[in-house]
């Protein structure tokens, strides 16, 4: 989403004394956070960057849509002013108590209308080796809609992505480990720690997730095509990008197992709009006849319609479906991008082919999906597990289980006869 204005408001330096833990915790947190992955336009869902700018602390970026917050002006005002408050939780392993307040925010603006990004920051102390679990709560005043993530700050000098700021060819922040390739042409990197910076690029030709019923996954290998280097002055550097579209890395070291990583898309990214793009995601319910069909005929935008034609009968009833599977592929895209794009994922195939979860529970290692009511029998569920030493950000692997077999045919089948009622 392109913006015309950002606002950075003034961060706030923290150091008060709170109780911080860098185990995982055992156990999910039973506080339903559905909404990180809802397409709700009211929903918060801010994104967050951590950085190591500083030996003795760490700053944690946060990124907001104007249009997500509810902005008031009373009638003496020439502004509408919208108010956010920021917490910390004391106990990282008790979410229900956000028991340290960090920040108080009063964004205002003249005009609502127009979508702004709104930029602000927290500081929170870190030292050089340590690991520190992060609770955080940012509360929509005047909407009273919490939104709770959690974040671990790695400082452990392993050059994470942590180690790293990107801001891409419009001077604006890089929020999303994604962004379409015309944004990165000229990128300016900054880091504190490294002054000679590794630029790795790799293509994609990861394969689409299998099935949740399938066992044996592909091993995810990727292949690097090309490496540069350059040299950062006063902890920064502009960097010219090649032409790239797949995974581009940035880090301090020659080998693949650490960085920054940041997927280069399509001019769309994560919305899908020309064919090829449109093609490949449908193979989740699509034969292999059909799809061979499709993506070797002379005019596959033809073969494409007739695809959906021939599944919901009419042109509307197409249209609808159509509209809510890429909607799905987009979503996929903007929430599980990793080493590719988020649709192929794991997460990705689940989210596309049976929608957003009714209930997400969620630590720092598992993420829990709930499909219907808890403590129902007709509802289901999926686990997903953080990959250990992934040197991606948001790498997780579906927990596979045979029982997924008729349930996968089950609401394929529904997309395959126009009769699908998952949200």
């Amino acid at each position: 989403m392109k913006f015309n204005n950002i606002f950075y408001l003034t961060g706030l330096i923290f150091f008060a004394i709170v109780t911080f833990h860098c185990q995982s915790t055992e156990k999910l947190n039973r506080k339903n956070i559905s909404y990180i992955y809802s397409n709700d336009p009211t929903a918060l869902f801010p994104q967050f960057k951590v950085y190591h700018h500083h030996p003795d602390s760490s700053r944690i970026y946060i990124f907001l849509e104007s249009s997500r917050l509810l902005f008031q002006k009373l009638p003496n005002d020439t502004l509408y002013k919208a108010f956010l408050t920021f917490h910390l939780a004391n106990n990282p392993k008790n979410i229900q108590k956000y028991d340290t307040l960090v920040k108080k925010l009063q964004i205002t603006l003249p005009d609502i209308n127009e979508n702004q990004m709104i930029v602000t920051w927290i500081d929170l102390p870190c030292k050089s080796g340590e690991l520190k679990e992060i609770n955080l709560l940012i509360i929509d005043e005047k909407r009273n809609n919490p939104y709770w993530h959690y974040l671990l700050l790695d400082k452990s000098g392993n050059g994470n992505e942590q180690y790293f700021l990107l801001k891409d060819s419009m001077n604006n922040f890089i929020t999303n480990n994604y962004a379409p390739s015309s944004l990165l042409t000229k990128v300016k990197i900054y880091s504190f720690f490294y002054d000679k910076i590794y630029i790795k690029y790799f293509i994609d030709d990861v394969p689409p997730a299998l099935p949740p019923f399938i066992y044996e996954t592909p091993q995810i290998k990727l292949k690097k095509i090309y490496t540069d280097s350059i040299r950062l002055t006063n902890h920064e550097a502009d960097i010219i990008i090649q032409n790239h579209r797949g995974l581009i890395g940035f880090s301090n070291q020659t080998t693949d197992n650490n960085g920054l990583f940041i997927y280069s898309g399509y001019e769309t990214f994560p919305k899908p709009s020309q064919i090829n793009d449109m093609i490949y995601p449908i193979r989740y319910i699509s034969s292999m006849k059909e799809f061979e069909k499709i993506q070797n005929a002379a005019k596959p935008k033809e073969e494409f319609d007739n695809f959906w034609l021939k599944i919901t009968g009419s042109y509307a009833r197409s249209s609808e479906l159509i509209k809510k599977y890429f909607t799905r592929v987009e979503q996929a895209n903007l929430f599980f991008t990793s080493y590719t794009e988020g649709w192929k994922t794991d997460r990705g195939i689940i989210y596309v082919v049976f929608g957003p979860p009714s209930l997400i529970y969620k630590n720092n290692l598992t993420e829990r999906w709930l499909y219907g009511q808890e403590n129902n029998a007709l509802s289901f569920s999926f686990d997903f597990k953080a990959k250990p030493n992934s040197p991606f950000a948001n790498d997780y692997y579906l927990i596979r289980d045979a029982d997924y077999k008729s349930l996968w045919y089950r609401i394929v089948e529904g997309w395959r006869t126009g009769q699908l009622y998952l949200p």
